[in-house]
């Protein structure tokens, strides 16, 4: 979830004067420091001219502490999972390319295979398909910040997809599908492509990530795309590394 979505949730669950606007000032002055200490929040939203806070009765000092209790939970997850600063500024400086490329997914698999080349290293800590989720979405979400959502674990038929970026640009909406799997079995490995490609077809996307993490000693790592009725899915293989 972005800092704007957990901001505006706080707000929208007191009984209050809600006021989007002002939602808005705030997630602005704290983006570009998710790391933010409530005295320098407070001292932030005193900066902001508004009649909100005077109007709702609301001390500007617990809502600060409240809000950076709040962010801080996503420093604390990118810090338990091992995502740090330097792995997410590779990303950051693949986004500005990506903002200034006609070909989105071009850029964007340079952004997945950022998040494989740190992968790899935490393969041998892998517990288990959920796990996987939740580094990729943490990476995104840190990555990004608000210029995405992710939803996860999307229904499709007879199961469940992992996670869908929404991506903005300019005017244009794009939808990024990803898929991620501890390889079993070739057939729990086809399942995963069927499921892909239905979904990309329901939705009308043309194109989705698929990685696979292969625990055996025989895996090799791979990298190929493969054409379905509904587009391409970028497969991507990681293996674990010896120690």
């Amino acid at each position: 979830m972005s800092n704007l979505s957990k901001i505006a949730d706080y707000f929208k669950n007191k009984d209050i004067y809600y006021d989007e606007d002002v939602v808005l000032k705030i997630s602005k002055v704290i983006e570009k420091d998710t790391n933010i200490n409530t005295k320098e929040l407070e001292s932030k939203l005193n900066s902001i001219r508004t009649d909100f806070f005077r109007i709702n009765k609301m001390n500007k000092k617990q809502v600060a502490k409240d809000l950076v209790n709040l962010l801080n939970t996503d420093f604390e997850e990118r810090k338990k999972l091992g995502i740090n600063e330097k792995i997410i500024n590779v990303g950051k400086n693949l986004i500005e390319k990506m903002d200034d490329s006609k070909d989105i997914f071009y850029e964007m698999k340079k952004i997945v295979e950022a998040f494989l080349k740190f992968f790899e290293q935490r393969f041998s800590s892998i517990r288990n398909e959920k796990h996987i989720q939740e580094l990729l979405d943490t990476y995104l979400n840190a990555t990004f910040k608000e210029r995405v959502f992710t939803v996860k674990e999307l229904g499709s038929g007879d199961g469940f997809l992992d996670i869908l970026l929404i991506y903005s640009k300019n005017d244009s909406i794009y939808k990024i599908l990803f898929e991620l799997k501890i390889f079993y079995s070739p057939s729990y490995y086809k399942k995963g492509l069927k499921r892909l490609s239905e979904y990309m077809e329901t939705e009308r996307l043309d194109k989705s990530f698929y990685i696979i993490c292969d625990p055996r000693k025989s895996a090799k790592s791979a990298e190929y795309t493969k054409k379905t009725k509904s587009g391409e899915i970028f497969v991507y293989i990681v293996k674990k590394r010896k120690k």
